[in-house]
Formats: C-alpha cells, sequence, structure tokens
C-alpha cells in the first residue's frame, strides 16, 4: 500500500505490516475473545490492525491509499 498526503508519497507498507499477515492478527483477536468466553460474530466489521501509521486530514489535502490489488481511495475534508 502507498499512503499520500496532498500528492506526496508518505508511508508504505504490505499487509504483512499487521502481525505478519492480516489473517494472523484476526486469528490472534478471535483467541483472545474465546479467552474469555466469547466469539466473533457474523456481520461484525473487523479491523485487523493499521498498515501505516494515521495521518491527519486536513482541509484541501486530500489522503490517498493505494492498494495493489483492490484499488485506491482517496479521502478529502473540507
Amino acid at each position: 500500500m502507498i499512503l499520500g498526503v496532498g500528492g506526496a508519497v508518505v508511508d508504505t507498507a504490505t499487509g504483512a505490516a499487521v502481525q505478519g499477515h492480516p489473517a494472523r492478527a484476526l486469528a490472534l483477536a478471535a483467541n483472545a475473545l474465546a479467552e474469555r468466553g466469547l466469539a466473533l460474530e457474523e456481520g461484525w466489521i473487523v479491523l485487523t490492525g493499521g498498515m501505516t501509521d494515521a495521518v491527519p486530514l486536513e482541509p484541501g489535502r486530500p489522503v490517498t491509499a493505494e492498494f495493489t490489488h483492490l484499488g485506491t481511495l482517496t479521502v478529502s475534508c473540507g
């Protein structure tokens, strides 16, 4: 993933940045819940972790995340 702010690249990462693989992060979450007698439920949205540091949204400066297989997402405010 390539993370850009205002057209400049500020960070890059791969899915491996999330506990080595996003599925591993999901398994860790499921196991931690099971230890507490809980479980993931159908329909829940689960965030497995950030691939990069968070960046602030600033008026007039779009933030873009470009993914190899998923496409590009651009968010802007103000």
